[in-house]
């Protein structure tokens, strides 16, 4: 009973803040600690991200599949989701275990939070200083994510490799970019939102293989059933309501609450050293 009540809370947490920008992976690790499971760095990161990943699938539908319909064209947004992906997909396949094994402890963790929560706030900051409004959509009535130049599309993906690192939210710093290249805050979201999606499928499906190879380390399949539903019904149910609430509020409350949950977690790691 114990591991389908953990299994609930770590897919609910994992649908919340891989689509809100405060780090899934941080907020995991963070509960990986609380709970004391040991479960979580192999069979349940597959099952989870692939609740995400259909998440994402669902919600956006109508989107992909315009996308893929228009993948003929030079300007398509697909080649530009495809472009903004290649340098995580690079980096994440050469650095990728080294990281993972570099990186470890709560003070670590608590870092990379605390980076993220600065990085949002300064990109609302940066934004509101800026008199630059490149795809400044007044004017017309299509979204402005839909003509995002190629070098911004890199430019944000640049970013993303920054989110390897466990504690830096992938969301967060893709949404940051986004704003400071000139894009309103919605439509930052939603970009991030699609170019997460061969990010999130990638992570799966290496996570899927890991748990082929290892196998599912005392995990249930009702654990693993609670686990996949709960992120799930979680994303998107985060995907709805942040892209309407992010139309009236800025990245800063998000900062805020990153920044004070990393001091949080370093001080929970120093005591704990």
């Amino acid at each position: 009973m114990r591991q389908l009540i953990e299994s609930a809370i770590l897919g609910a947490v994992q649908g919340i803040t891989e689509f809100l920008p405060v780090s899934s992976s941080g907020h995991l690790a963070i509960l990986e600690h609380l709970l004391q499971v040991n479960y979580v760095s192999l069979a349940f990161i597959a099952i989870v991200h692939l609740g995400t990943l259909a998440a994402i699938l669902v919600y956006f539908w109508k989107d992909l599949w315009e996308i893929i319909k228009t993948l003929n064209t030079s300007q398509a947004l697909g080649w530009k989701i495809l472009v903004g992906t290649l340098p995580a997909a690079v980096a994440g396949l050469v650095f990728g275990s080294l990281i993972e094994e570099a990186i470890q402890g709560l003070v670590f963790i608590g870092g990379a939070l605390f980076f993220t929560g600065i990085i949002l706030i300064a990109s609302e900051l940066g934004a509101k200083t800026s008199t630059k409004k490149k795809y400044s959509d007044s004017k017309t009535t299509s979204p402005s994510w839909k003509t995002l130049s190629y070098s911004d599309a890199l430019l944000i993906g640049l970013a993303q490799v920054i989110a390897l690192i466990p504690g830096i939210s992938r969301s967060g710093v893709t949404m940051a970019a986004g704003l400071l290249r000139g894009l309103p805050r919605e439509d930052a979201v939603r970009f991030s939102f699609l170019l997460s999606t061969p990010v999130v499928a990638g992570a799966g499906l290496l996570s899927v293989l890991q748990l082929v190879q290892d196998g599912t380390n005392g995990i249930s399949m009702g654990a693993i059933a609670i686990g996949f539903s709960a992120s799930f019904v979680f994303g998107i149910g985060t995907i709805h309501f942040f892209l309407r609430l992010i139309r009236q509020h800025s990245f800063i409350g998000y900062g805020i609450y990153t920044a004070i949950a990393a001091i949080a977690v370093i001080i929970w790691g120093l005591l704990a050293s």
